[in-house]
């Protein structure tokens, strides 16, 4: 089955973030539309607003050294007034 709601990337070394005024990436702990894996969504913070780009994996350190491959330095710990299955965002 497609997904016509989310675009599922291998890598997000191959995504144009340059329509993006402010990229992040948000890793997720097993969300409810992807309860079995960690994902990686990518978001628009100058919005904010989230995108349809995600990657998932089956562990958060996979997503890092992806997202680190794909330029972004700035982690951010999830806030306690954030959605528990945040684990964290990274920004450039």
């Amino acid at each position: 089955m497609i997904d016509q709601i989310n675009k599922q990337v291998e890598t997000l070394c191959d995504v144009d973030f340059s329509g993006l005024r402010l990229p992040m990436v948000t890793i997720y702990n097993k969300p409810r539309d992807f309860p079995d894996v960690y994902v990686a969504r990518v978001w628009d913070g100058g919005g904010p607003r989230a995108t349809n780009v995600v990657r998932t994996a089956p562990d958060a350190d996979s997503l890092r050294k992806d997202i680190l491959a794909a330029g972004f330095t700035i982690c951010f710990p999830r806030s306690p007034a954030d959605d528990a299955c945040i684990v964290e965002t990274w920004v450039w």
